[in-house]
Protein backbone atom coordinates (compact mmCIF):
# COMPACT_ATOMS: atom_id res chain seq x y z
CA UNK A 1 0.00 0.00 0.00
CA UNK A 2 1.36 3.35 -1.35
CA UNK A 3 2.07 5.84 1.56
CA UNK A 4 0.04 9.24 1.40
CA UNK A 5 2.92 12.51 0.43
CA UNK A 6 3.46 14.09 3.96
CA UNK A 7 2.23 17.70 1.56
CA UNK A 8 -0.91 15.57 1.15
CA UNK A 9 -1.02 14.62 4.16
CA UNK A 10 -0.90 18.23 6.05
CA UNK A 11 -3.33 19.46 3.44
CA UNK A 12 -6.10 16.83 4.77
CA UNK A 13 -5.49 18.03 8.21
CA UNK A 14 -6.22 21.74 7.14
CA UNK A 15 -9.11 20.48 5.60
CA UNK A 16 -10.33 18.81 8.88
CA UNK A 17 -9.72 21.72 10.81
CA UNK A 18 -11.84 23.93 8.84
CA UNK A 19 -14.57 21.72 9.02
CA UNK A 20 -13.94 21.26 12.87
CA UNK A 21 -14.67 25.11 13.39
CA UNK A 22 -17.73 25.36 10.89
CA UNK A 23 -16.55 25.85 7.28
CA UNK A 24 -18.38 23.77 4.46
CA UNK A 25 -16.06 21.80 2.80
CA UNK A 26 -16.50 22.05 -1.03
CA UNK A 27 -13.28 20.17 -1.96
CA UNK A 28 -10.16 20.05 -3.93
CA UNK A 29 -11.33 22.22 -7.09
CA UNK A 30 -10.00 23.78 -10.48
CA UNK A 31 -11.23 26.84 -10.74
CA UNK A 32 -12.04 29.52 -13.21
CA UNK A 33 -10.83 33.08 -13.71
CA UNK A 34 -10.85 35.05 -16.34
CA UNK A 35 -7.66 34.39 -17.45
CA UNK A 36 -7.71 30.76 -17.62
CA UNK A 37 -8.64 28.00 -14.67
CA UNK A 38 -6.52 26.99 -11.51
CA UNK A 39 -6.24 25.12 -8.48
CA UNK A 40 -6.69 24.70 -5.11
CA UNK A 41 -5.87 22.80 -2.79
CA UNK A 42 -9.22 23.84 -0.40
CA UNK A 43 -12.12 25.72 -1.21
CA UNK A 44 -14.25 25.87 1.56
CA UNK A 45 -17.57 28.39 2.85
CA UNK A 46 -17.30 30.02 6.09
CA UNK A 47 -19.41 29.40 9.03
CA UNK A 48 -22.78 30.61 9.41
CA UNK A 49 -22.83 32.74 5.98
CA UNK A 50 -25.58 33.63 3.97
CA UNK A 51 -23.95 35.04 1.35
CA UNK A 52 -22.43 33.85 -1.42
CA UNK A 53 -18.98 33.64 0.38
CA UNK A 54 -16.39 31.33 -0.46
CA UNK A 55 -12.67 30.66 1.39
CA UNK A 56 -9.77 29.51 -0.53
CA UNK A 57 -6.61 28.08 1.12
CA UNK A 58 -3.29 27.84 -0.37
CA UNK A 59 -1.54 24.71 1.74
CA UNK A 60 2.74 24.52 1.69
CA UNK A 61 4.16 21.93 3.25
CA UNK A 62 7.76 22.48 3.37
CA UNK A 63 10.84 20.71 5.13
CA UNK A 64 11.25 22.04 8.77
CA UNK A 65 14.25 24.95 8.15
CA UNK A 66 12.62 26.37 5.14
CA UNK A 67 10.48 29.46 5.35
CA UNK A 68 7.61 30.41 2.71
CA UNK A 69 8.77 33.79 0.85
CA UNK A 70 7.51 36.25 -0.59
CA UNK A 71 6.86 34.88 -4.49
CA UNK A 72 4.97 31.92 -2.93
CA UNK A 73 2.43 34.56 -1.44
CA UNK A 74 2.28 36.64 -4.56
CA UNK A 75 1.53 33.88 -7.10
CA UNK A 76 -1.69 32.46 -4.68
CA UNK A 77 -2.80 35.86 -4.33
CA UNK A 78 -3.04 36.45 -8.38
CA UNK A 79 -4.75 33.55 -8.66
CA UNK A 80 -7.50 34.53 -6.38
CA UNK A 81 -7.79 38.17 -8.00
CA UNK A 82 -8.32 36.16 -11.30
CA UNK A 83 -10.93 33.64 -9.66
CA UNK A 84 -12.37 37.50 -8.40
CA UNK A 85 -12.75 39.25 -11.25
CA UNK A 86 -14.45 36.31 -13.19
CA UNK A 87 -17.53 37.07 -10.43
CA UNK A 88 -18.53 33.86 -9.79
CA UNK A 89 -17.40 30.64 -8.22
CA UNK A 90 -19.28 27.09 -8.41
CA UNK A 91 -21.77 28.30 -10.68
CA UNK A 92 -22.58 30.45 -7.40
CA UNK A 93 -22.49 34.69 -8.08
CA UNK A 94 -19.74 35.61 -5.79
CA UNK A 95 -20.22 37.98 -3.08
CA UNK A 96 -16.62 37.77 -0.99
CA UNK A 97 -13.58 35.73 -1.48
CA UNK A 98 -11.34 35.32 1.68
CA UNK A 99 -8.28 34.55 0.62
CA UNK A 100 -5.86 31.68 3.52
CA UNK A 101 -2.55 30.52 3.68
CA UNK A 102 -1.36 27.80 5.75
CA UNK A 103 2.03 26.65 6.32
CA UNK A 104 3.95 24.07 8.40
CA UNK A 105 6.89 26.11 8.69
CA UNK A 106 6.67 30.04 9.29
CA UNK A 107 6.97 32.99 6.48
CA UNK A 108 9.79 35.40 6.01
CA UNK A 109 9.28 38.82 6.96
CA UNK A 110 8.52 39.98 3.03
CA UNK A 111 6.05 37.38 2.40
CA UNK A 112 4.28 38.00 5.81
CA UNK A 113 3.94 41.84 5.39
CA UNK A 114 2.43 41.32 2.07
CA UNK A 115 -0.45 39.45 4.16
CA UNK A 116 -1.13 41.69 6.43
CA UNK A 117 -1.29 44.70 3.48
CA UNK A 118 -3.51 42.85 1.00
CA UNK A 119 -5.76 41.09 3.22
CA UNK A 120 -4.66 37.79 3.29
CA UNK A 121 -5.05 35.51 6.69
CA UNK A 122 -1.50 33.56 7.58
CA UNK A 123 -1.58 30.28 10.24
CA UNK A 124 1.78 28.59 10.12
CA UNK A 125 3.46 26.09 12.41
CA UNK A 126 5.10 27.10 15.45
CA UNK A 127 9.13 26.19 15.91
CA UNK A 128 11.14 27.35 18.73
CA UNK A 129 14.03 29.37 18.51
CA UNK A 130 16.77 26.45 17.54
CA UNK A 131 14.85 25.85 14.50
CA UNK A 132 14.31 29.44 13.14
CA UNK A 133 15.94 32.77 13.34
CA UNK A 134 14.80 36.27 14.54
CA UNK A 135 14.01 36.68 10.78
CA UNK A 136 10.95 34.86 10.21
CA UNK A 137 7.77 35.92 12.13
CA UNK A 138 5.19 33.53 14.57
CA UNK A 139 2.23 33.89 12.56
CA UNK A 140 -0.57 33.24 15.28
CA UNK A 141 -3.55 34.96 14.11
CA UNK A 142 -5.20 37.30 16.17
CA UNK A 143 -8.35 35.45 16.35
CA UNK A 144 -5.99 32.65 18.45
CA UNK A 145 -5.48 35.82 21.22
CA UNK A 146 -8.79 37.19 21.10
CA UNK A 147 -10.23 33.90 21.91
CA UNK A 148 -7.89 32.53 24.63
CA UNK A 149 -8.44 36.14 26.10
CA UNK A 150 -11.74 35.07 26.27
CA UNK A 151 -11.55 31.66 27.52
CA UNK A 152 -9.09 33.12 30.44
CA UNK A 153 -12.20 35.19 31.53
CA UNK A 154 -14.66 32.64 31.51
CA UNK A 155 -12.26 30.16 33.04
CA UNK A 156 -10.71 32.43 35.90
CA UNK A 157 -13.06 35.18 36.29
CA UNK A 158 -11.16 38.00 35.49
CA UNK A 159 -12.94 41.19 35.22
CA UNK A 160 -13.64 42.47 31.14
CA UNK A 161 -12.73 46.11 31.73
CA UNK A 162 -8.85 44.79 32.36
CA UNK A 163 -9.01 43.33 28.67
CA UNK A 164 -11.63 45.04 27.41
CA UNK A 165 -8.84 47.64 25.28
CA UNK A 166 -6.80 44.67 24.07
CA UNK A 167 -9.84 42.85 22.71
CA UNK A 168 -10.97 45.17 20.79
CA UNK A 169 -7.54 46.15 19.57
CA UNK A 170 -7.69 42.57 18.58
CA UNK A 171 -10.50 42.61 16.85
CA UNK A 172 -9.99 45.79 14.78
CA UNK A 173 -6.63 44.61 13.44
CA UNK A 174 -8.29 41.33 12.34
CA UNK A 175 -11.13 43.38 10.37
CA UNK A 176 -8.14 45.50 9.22
CA UNK A 177 -6.11 42.73 8.13
CA UNK A 178 -8.48 39.61 6.74
CA UNK A 179 -11.18 41.21 3.94
CA UNK A 180 -12.65 39.90 0.76
CA UNK A 181 -10.28 39.57 -2.56
CA UNK A 182 -12.61 42.55 -4.24
CA UNK A 183 -11.79 45.02 -1.54
CA UNK A 184 -9.26 47.95 -1.66
CA UNK A 185 -6.29 47.45 0.79
CA UNK A 186 -7.91 49.10 4.21
CA UNK A 187 -4.47 50.39 5.95
CA UNK A 188 -2.67 53.23 5.01
CA UNK A 189 0.13 51.69 7.34
CA UNK A 190 3.15 49.89 5.72
CA UNK A 191 3.42 46.36 5.75
CA UNK A 192 6.68 46.81 8.44
CA UNK A 193 4.09 49.38 10.76
CA UNK A 194 1.66 46.60 10.79
CA UNK A 195 3.86 43.29 11.53
CA UNK A 196 5.10 45.64 14.40
CA UNK A 197 1.44 46.04 15.66
CA UNK A 198 0.61 42.42 15.25
CA UNK A 199 4.01 41.25 17.42
CA UNK A 200 2.59 43.90 19.91
CA UNK A 201 -0.52 42.99 20.44
CA UNK A 202 0.54 39.18 20.79
CA UNK A 203 3.30 40.43 23.53
CA UNK A 204 0.45 42.10 25.26
CA UNK A 205 -1.90 39.22 25.29
CA UNK A 206 1.03 36.79 26.15
CA UNK A 207 1.10 37.44 29.87
CA UNK A 208 -2.63 37.25 30.41
CA UNK A 209 -3.02 33.70 28.26
CA UNK A 210 0.31 31.92 29.73
CA UNK A 211 0.86 29.00 28.01
CA UNK A 212 -2.85 28.28 26.57
CA UNK A 213 -2.04 29.00 23.13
Amino acid sequence: MQRMPRWRFFEKEVAAALKEVGCQHVGRSLLSGVSGRHQFEIVTRPPRTSLNDFILAECKYRRIGKVVSKPDVMIFNQKTVDISLRGELCSFPLDGLYRLFVSNVPLDHSAFRFCLINGIKVITGFHGSERYSKGVTPGIPVEVAYCRLVDQIMRDGHSVSKVYGLMERLHQFCQRTWYPVHERVRSRASGRQIEKEYLMLLRKAHPLIGTRW
